[in-house]
């Protein structure tokens, strides 16, 4: 690999910690409460995955209806989703990845500076801290940022230049870390390399590994 990078920023669900299942379940919930309509695994991988919540329903009712749903329909539906998701925490957790907590530990004592970017807002992950496991995840990082602190999700470069400024470092001395295709697609409109753990290999991504432990074992190679 060879080459050498001075800062890493993480991508949050399905990189770090384990929650699309979760938020697929959701999803499924309350499509077939509100529409009868069941919602399959390849869908919401397609429609909602790696995508804002308001992204992800607006796209999935296109699916259903066959044509785009208002500002207020949609809104409806986040409404929904967010209800839904709030009910099901309290019976189901989100499990980090392997690798995940050693891999932030590692870039700590090393001395690598490290963000964690997400596509959800501050709000949802700073209300839900427990859940996200903050103290345990997100807590090892130097910075967090979410969409809602710049403005524009993912596959806008917004996120990930905000963590190369916060990082101190220019984007294109920043590896990011991502499990989609709309994350890959950020990071390199950011003008960063990407490496993609836990997803398809059909991204794009400069760097692919099975999953983050894969990852951690090139780490030293990468700084």
């Amino acid at each position: 690999m060879g080459k050498v990078f001075k800062a890493i920023a993480f991508d949050l669900d399905g990189t770090l910690i384990n929650t699309e299942p979760f938020y697929r379940r959701v999803m499924a919930l309350v499509v077939k409460q509100e529409f009868d309509y069941d919602l399959t695994k390849e869908e919401y991988d397609q429609h909602y995955f790696g995508k804002t919540t308001r992204q992800g329903v607006s796209d999935v009712m296109n699916v259903i209806w066959g044509h785009p749903p208002t500002t207020a329909e949609v809104e409806a539906i986040v409404i929904k989703v967010i209800e839904q998701a709030s009910k099901l925490r309290q019976s189901v957790s989100a499990s980090i990845f392997p690798g995940a907590v050693e891999l932030l530990d590692w870039c700590r004592s090393h001395q690598v500076p490290t963000a964690v970017v997400t596509n959800a807002s501050r709000r949802a992950v700073e209300t839900n801290r427990d859940w996200y496991r903050w103290d345990e995840l997100i807590a090892r990082a130097d910075n967090f940022v979410s969409y809602s602190d710049v403005g524009e999700p993912k596959p806008a470069p917004d996120v990930y230049l905000k963590a190369a400024e916060l990082l101190g470092v220019a984007p294109g001395e920043l590896l990011v870390v991502e499990d989609t295709l709309q994350g890959i697609a950020s990071g390199k409109a950011a003008g960063a390399t990407t490496a993609l753990v836990n997803g398809p290999m059909r991204t794009g991504a400069d760097y692919h590994f099975a999953t983050i432990r894969e990852l951690s074992k090139q780490l030293p190679s990468l700084f």
